[in-house]
């Protein structure tokens, strides 16, 4: 391989790990807001938010049950 090649492929490699690092530290800061803002809640509000983020939950695991379970592989042959 050319130096140059090598060069531009870690070159390349550079901007793609701090691109991931910049992801990262934007993600920390945005997880970081929200426990804030989790750990100000009220109970109240807090209790309410659970359940009902466990009942969408339990709902969308009931409609995922439900769907049928067959394949493109299913019809051939």
């Amino acid at each position: 391989m050319r130096t140059a090649a090598v060069v531009e492929l870690l070159m390349s490699a550079r901007l793609q790990l701090d691109f991931a690092c910049n992801l990262l530290a934007n993600y920390n800061v945005q997880i970081k807001t929200e426990l804030s803002q989790k750990e100000d809640a009220d109970a109240t509000a807090a209790a309410l938010a659970i359940t009902q983020g466990n009942t969408q939950l339990q709902a969308a695991l009931q409609m995922q049950a439900k769907m049928p379970r067959t394949t493109l592989f299913d019809f051939m042959g």
